[in-house]
């Protein structure tokens, strides 16, 4: 291959697998997963893949999902004077109104048009519709920049970087959520862990994405790694014994992904039970520790570059 890595600018891969359509190469150099779309695609904005059903796709919030919401908040309070905030990539606009409870000015940036439309007109959100590098926003201006499952998602992430650095204000915090490249789920499942999709051009490691940041002259100031679902990983196995006792070729697709509903009920009965609960702690301290999480976060503050 003689395609560059939007990481490190390395030209060796080695191939990692195909899924749907979608292959997945290992930058040898840095360790981010990149799909061959990244470079093939001639669609570089991808808005196509967002249209009503990416807004249906993004549901109604958990209760603990909104009460994590306040936590990321929480932390970026304890870190800015002021609250100018922007989300990239902001879904069904909630994590937007948890801000908006807390006195925030709010933006939110979406190359959906449907979500944009949603978000202003049933939730009297402010809203720009378009590729963030191209919306107009004055640089040195936001305390804090917020974007979630997203940067997976792009076809410049140096760029994306690169913008928050330009309107974030000096000690200015990124919060940033994405697939953990790393994560114990994929290293048990390869190719049916669920990062591996359609969409998602680059998948960072923990670490590298740390590094990636300091490239673009931030500094990481907190993160984690978490999550695993093991009822996924069981319905893999269970897959694959099943295919080998009846010799039947391997199904080409996602086999033990689990529905959103479904993962909000197990979540209900892990949290009723004191015991389950006390386990869900240790396992995610487990998977921080050992950056093995399905999901990273993670808190950035923008630092004065070296010239």
């Amino acid at each position: 291959m003689e395609n560059t890595c939007p990481v490190c600018e390395a030209q060796s891969f080695k191939l990692i697998g195909e899924k749907l359509g979608e292959t997945y190469y290992r930058c040898r150099s840095c360790g981010v997963a990149i799909g061959l779309d990244f470079w093939n695609s001639a669609e570089r904005s991808g808005e196509a893949m967002y249209d009503e059903s990416y807004l249906a796709k993004s549901g109604e919030m958990h209760p603990k999902t909104t009460q994590r919401y306040h936590e990321f908040l929480d932390f970026i309070e304890e870190r800015v004077e002021e609250k100018n905030l922007v989300e990239v990539g902001f879904g069904n606009g909630q994590f937007l109104l948890a801000a908006n409870e807390r006195n925030w000015n709010t933006l939110g940036v979406e190359i959906s048009s449907a979500a944009c439309k949603y978000a202003t007109d049933e939730l009297n959100l402010k809203t720009l519709c378009g590729m963030f590098e191209e919306v107009p926003i004055e640089p040195d201006s936001v305390d804090a920049v917020a974007s979630m499952e997203t940067i997976e998602h792009l076809y410049d992430p140096k760029g994306f970087l690169d913008r928050c650095y330009y309107v974030l204000k000096p000690g200015g915090i990124l919060f940033l959520t994405t697939p953990n490249e790393k994560c114990l789920t994929r290293k048990l499942i390869g190719m049916e862990w669920r990062g591996y999709y359609p969409g998602h051009t680059i998948l960072y490691p923990y670490n590298v994405l740390k590094v990636h940041l300091k490239d673009c002259g931030f500094s990481v100031i907190g993160g984690e790694t978490r999550t695993i679902i093991p009822r996924t990983i069981i319905n893999v196995y269970k897959h694959r014994l099943k295919t080998l006792l009846k010799n039947q070729k391997p199904f080409e697709g996602p086999k033990g992904n689990i529905s959103l509903a479904e993962a909000q009920s197990i979540r209900d009965r892990i949290d009723a039970s004191a015991s389950t609960r006390l386990l869900k702690v240790l396992v995610n301290s487990f998977l921080n520790l050992t950056k093995t999480g399905e999901k990273t976060i993670i808190f950035a503050k923008k630092q004065e570059k070296p010239y």
